[in-house]
């Protein structure tokens, strides 16, 4: 006998989140971006037509895991927008929390994300790369309020300060020992090079 509607309802919310956890494992691989729906299916357990019942397209898929990516980051990200410090404490803690959060799952989401093909790229742009831009950007908005950087455009400045170590932070993952970065001296540098060109 069939469940009633607003019971199989109820059990909807619970079986995706458990589906999402299981995806966020398949996905978040180097080889996730490449995976057909059908591959997604099959390597999470489930039947391409579940696979669909809960997420409907590839797209939706990718977007489900970029936004439990994006939850995961939530609460560090609004930490680091709130922060009130001064410019080098500023500075520092923003490398820091960067590192840390590419420890703790970013990394991860940074090699999905950019090897999506072009039309699914926007989604980890939006759903990754945007909330930490913002966070960045509302941290130098107020130093430069305050005049301890000097006033520029901000999103070239969060670009100037992020891309460097976001650089460096892929390249340690991909390269091989001998020509890996050391993130801790490139980071010591890339902030006095920052100060040096923004520094009121």
């Amino acid at each position: 006998m069939a469940r009633p509607p607003k019971r199989r309802n109820e059990a909807f919310p619970e079986k995706r989140r458990a589906l999402l956890e299981k995806l966020s494992a398949v996905m978040l691989t180097p080889e996730g971006a490449t995976l057909s729906f059908r591959a997604i299916a099959r390597a999470s357990g489930v039947t391409p037509p579940t696979l669909r019942h809960y997420f409907r397209t590839h797209e939706g898929v990718v977007e489900a895991v970029l936004a439990h990516v994006a939850d995961a980051q939530r609460r560090r990200i609004e930490t680091l927008a709130s922060d009130d410090a001064d410019r080098d404490a500023t500075l520092r803690s923003l490398y820091a929390e960067m590192i840390a959060a590419w420890q703790d799952g970013l990394d991860a989401a940074f090699s999905f994300g950019t090897r999506l093909p072009p039309a699914q790229s926007a989604i980890f742009v939006d759903r990754v790369v945007e909330p930490w831009m913002h966070a960045v950007e509302a941290r130098l908005a107020r130093l430069m309020a305050r005049g301890e950087l000097r006033r520029a455009n901000v999103r070239h400045a969060a670009m100037a300060l992020l891309g460097p170590l976001t650089m460096g932070l892929l390249l340690r993952d991909t390269w091989s020992a001998a020509r890996r970065p050391a993130i801790d001296d490139l980071a010591q540098e890339q902030l006095a090079a920052f100060v040096a060109a923004y520094g009121a």
